[in-house]
């Protein structure tokens, strides 16, 4: 059977209620696609007006009957109070996506920047000036590549995270050591600018 990703959206609470995930993931999700192999991507949106997790699946059709049967288990329980029904999903599209709207969202966001294009630019940050700036390049299959290939590796990533981890660190310092330390073990160097992790850290996700 051929492994497709599919997108289920589960709903944790009605708003404007919203609740953390961490356990619900840590205890329900993590062991779950563990047990079955499932390559799989978590996304969590909580707010006032949204409180959901995106749950991002790779499979064929029999294991996502299986995930349909989980999430059930879920709602029987009280865990979740729903979960939409599952759409396609692409880790390739959506970095392409999310590179291609760079030419709407970064002029919105830096007004100084009138246009930008994503086809011969990429983003970088000019301490000298303290802003955003593009800067010319044309490897745009590259970088969806490594955008794809970052994103297939998240699940692996969690998963990891979570099974050392007892609770949800509280204390900021403690994930901002973490993402620096993430970051110098892919060779970027820093903190202290005009280093890479400076910048990287200056820049917003658009």
């Amino acid at each position: 059977m051929e492994s497709i990703w599919q997108e289920f959206k589960l709903i944790i609470t009605e708003p404007p209620a919203n609740s953390e995930h961490f356990k619900l993931i840590k205890d329900n999700l993590i062991p779950f696609v563990d047990k079955h192999s499932l390559s799989f991507w978590i996304t969590n949106y909580r707010d006032s007006t949204r409180d959901c997790i995106l749950f991002r699946v790779k499979g064929n059709e029999k294991q996502f009957k299986k995930v349909e049967s989980f999430l059930d288990e879920l709602k029987r329980i009280n865990l979740i109070v729903r979960y939409d029904p599952p759409t396609p999903w692409s880790p390739r599209k959506d970095a392409e996506g999310r590179i291609a709207g760079l030419s709407t969202r970064v002029p919105r966001i830096y007004p100084v920047i009138p246009s930008f294009d994503p086809i011969n630019f990429r983003i970088d940050y000019d301490f000298s000036n303290n802003r955003v700036i593009p800067v010319a390049d044309s490897n745009l299959v590259e970088r969806q590549e490594q955008l794809t290939a970052l994103f297939e590796s998240l699940g692996e990533c969690s998963k990891a995270i979570y099974s050392h981890l007892k609770s949800k660190p509280n204390d900021k310092w403690i994930m901002s050591l973490f993402l620096h330390l993430i970051m110098n073990s892919m060779d970027y160097s820093g903190p202290d600018p005009p280093r890479e992790e400076s910048a990287i850290r200056k820049i917003p996700v658009f």
